[in-house]
Order: structure tokens, then C-alpha cells, then sequence
């Protein structure tokens, strides 16, 4: 290959969504580089190929892999060598308070280095990826739009940390950087069973006993996929848009999983007593125990508040058709049997 033909950057390459995306860019015959922080992350990407990609070591064998930390600017410099169109996918998550400081440092600060390097680079596409966490509080008919321009109240360190980063793009963009900004719900795939989404699975199939009374919205990894790419295809620039399938309730999504696992679906509702108990007693055991906490007081408040996000100006643009979060489930928790046999 020509060493100065160009390349689509893929940061955070081993996360879920990076993963996901991989496999739809080799699968399309696109050159790709992604970015990664560990062997162990790709071993857990090298698996999402295998159960998805067209030719599975083919595939994976034409990324070119850079080890890179986005704090550092010389690994951004390295990476942004040769690029045309970028997925900036790669952002730290955490929920402990104790690391609200350096989550938002980080998101931001890795944000404004890619930002910087895709001007510096010229004519480069550019997606990033945000959350509907970043996003502000609901309109008068309660449904949260891309129209809320600031964070809500009470936001976690982690949701903090995505508005700065949103802001850092938006900045690029008056520059003239040419971005679009996605704001996915809660995306729903196979990854590591123990941390994001895909955990949800693994905690129902322990045992969920309580439910809560709230409700958000939720999306299938391979749809936030196809948009992602049809929006930098697109000649769109300086918007967000939602990418969201169904506002959903906890009680009713995790007993759609219980069912997919056929195990026992959670039968007791937490109330907010139960909830403020939860988050208190586990910040002591965390304590103790030295480890980073499961439940935190951001955690369970969220968990018992009702938001309701808009889908209407991604599907109106493209037409568009989510996977029903009902198929997203039944068919991630067959991979989850399957890998737990």
C-alpha cells in the first residue's frame, strides 16, 4: 500500500463501540487505524471480529494498531499521520467521585488533543462520540433533544467530563474543523461482561432482585455504527444529533434480559430509602475494602430518575430504523450464554 495513502483513525479501538466499528469499516474494505491502551483490550475486540466480522482474521489482521495515550501529544501527532476521516471513540468512564477531578481532565484534555491534531492535519472528517449524558434537562413535554445546551443538576463526574469534551469539538468547529457530535442513549452490544452494558447481563444472571422506578433511553451498538458512518459520509456539519432506539424502564429492560437468560426476573422494587441505604453502605464497603464502589450516590439517583430523550432528528435525516431493544437483548444474551457454557 502507498505509505501516504490515507487512513480512518479509530480511537478507542477496544471499547465497545470502537470494536463494533472496526468490524464495519474492514468489513467495508476501509484502511483503518485504531488506537488501544492494552493487549487485554484488543483479546476482548478480537472476539467482537470473530462473531461479527465478514473474514474474521483477514479483517483484523489489516488494522493497523498504534498503543497510544491521547494525553500524550507526541502519540496524538504519531496516530493522526496520514488520516482523512476520524471516530474519536476513546474516552475514560468511572462513576467513583473520588475520580470526578481526573475524569474530567481526562476526557477533556484527550478531546482538545485530538480536536487540535484533525485542525493542524486539515480536511479532516471528524465524529465524535459524546452520550446523552452530556446532554441538559428536559422540555416542557419532559423529552430531553439536542436543543439542551447545558448539563443538568446532580450529573455524575463522567457526565461532567463529556460536556467539556463536547465543548473542546465545539471549539474545533468554529475553527473550522469539519464534525458532526453523536449523543448515544445506552448502547446495548457484546463486550466485556464485566464493565458497561454488557455487565447487565452478567448481574442478572447472578441473581437481580430489585428494580427501580426509573427509565432512560437505549440503543443497539450496531445502529450507533451505521449512523456514525453515514453522518461522516454525509456533508453535515456543526450538529448533534441522538441516537437513541427506546426510552425504556429499568424494571421492564431487565426483566426482558431475565427472560433471554431464563433466569428469574428482579420482583422488588428499590425505593429511594433503599436506594440512599445501597450507595452508603457500599461507599463503606468500598472503603474498606479499597476498592473503587459499585454503587455510588450519582449511580442511584440516576437510577430512580425517568429521562426520556428525542430521536426525531437523526431518524427524520436518514429515515432511519432502530433494532428494537427487545431483539437487542434476546440476541446478546444468546452470546452471553454461549460464552459462559
Amino acid at each position: 500500500m502507498n505509505r501516504k495513502e490515507k487512513k480512518i483513525l479509530v480511537t478507542g479501538g477496544t471499547g465497545m463501540l470502537g470494536s463494533y466499528l472496526l468490524v464495519e469499516l474492514t468489513n467495508s474494505k476501509q484502511n483503518v487505524r485504531a488506537t488501544y491502551r492494552s493487549e487485554e483490550k484488543k483479546a476482548i475486540t478480537r472476539k467482537i471480529f470473530e462473531q461479527y466480522s465478514d473474514q474474521p482474521e483477514q479483517n483484523f489482521a489489516k488494522i493497523e494498531w498504534q498503543k497510544a495515550n491521547l494525553m500524550c501529544l507526541f502519540d496524538v501527532e504519531r496516530v493522526f499521520k496520514n488520516v482523512d476521516v476520524v471516530y474519536h471513540a476513546a474516552a475514560q468512564i468511572s462513576f467513583d467521585p473520588k475520580l470526578k477531578g481526573q475524569l474530567i481532565k481526562n476526557n477533556m484534555e484527550t478531546t482538545a488533543n485530538v480536536v487540535n491534531a484533525a485542525l493542524t492535519a486539515g480536511n479532516v472528517r471528524f465524529c465524535h462520540v459524546s452520550s446523552i449524558a452530556a446532554l441538559g434537562n428536559p422540555n416542557a413535554e419532559n423529552i430531553i433533544s439536542e436543543e439542551e445546551k447545558t448539563p443538568s443538576k446532580n450529573k455524575s463526574g463522567y457526565s461532567v467530563s463529556k460536556f467539556y469534551a463536547e465543548l473542546e469539538v465545539w471549539r474545533g468547529i468554529a475553527e473550522g474543523l469539519n464534525a458532526v457530535i453523536i449523543n448515544p442513549s445506552v448502547i446495548i452490544g457484546v463486550g466485556d461482561w464485566q464493565n458497561g452494558s454488557p455487565s447487565f447481563f452478567s448481574a442478572v444472571a447472578r441473581g437481580m432482585k430489585y428494580y427501580t422506578d426509573g427509565s432512560t433511553g437505549f440503543v443497539d451498538v450496531r445502529d450507533v455504527v451505521k449512523l456514525m458512518v453515514k453522518l461522516t459520509k454525509s456533508e453535515i456539519i456543526g450538529e448533534r444529533f441522538i441516537i437513541n432506539a427506546e426510552n425504556v424502564d429499568y424494571q421492564h429492560f431487565f426483566s426482558k434480559i431475565a427472560v433471554a437468560l431464563n433466569v428469574p426476573p428482579p420482583t422488588k422494587k428499590a425505593s429511594t430509602l433503599i436506594l440512599n441505604f445501597a450507595w452508603r453502605a457500599e461507599w463503606v464497603r468500598a472503603k474498606i475494602m479499597q476498592q473503587p464502589p459499585r454503587i455510588t450516590r450519582e449511580t442511584s439517583r440516576s437510577a430512580a430518575g425517568k429521562s426520556y430523550y428525542s430521536n426525531s432528528k437523526i431518524t427524520k435525516l436518514f429515515e432511519f430504523k432502530f433494532i428494537p431493544i427487545s431483539q437487542s437483548i434476546r440476541e446478546v444474551a444468546i452470546e452471553y450464554l454461549r460464552s459462559h457454557r
